[in-house]
């Protein structure tokens, strides 16, 4: 019974965290949109320089998900990192 009791506790805690990853990853997505949609690549923070920005600027807002490779790296890793 003990060892029931600590599974149960495992997969609810996983639930928790695997829901938590959720709605992490959806927040970004939502937010990785609303960037593509107004259209401003400075936002998007993946650039190493300006002239990375500005070379691929009309190739990345043709494709969206090209885009949404380049945009807001550091909180794509934190989700990433979540999974």
């Amino acid at each position: 019974m003990q060892e029931a009791e600590a599974f149960k506790d495992l997969f609810v805690h996983r639930d928790n965290l695997f829901q938590s990853y959720i709605k992490a990853d959806k927040a970004l997505q939502e937010k990785k949109e609303k960037l593509f949609k107004a259209k401003d690549v400075s936002k998007w923070g993946g650039f190493k320089d300006q002239a990375e920005l500005l070379r691929l600027r009309d190739e990345l807002l043709r494709d969206q998900t090209s885009a949404f490779a380049y945009m807001l790296p550091k909180e794509s890793l934190e989700v990433e990192m979540k999974r």
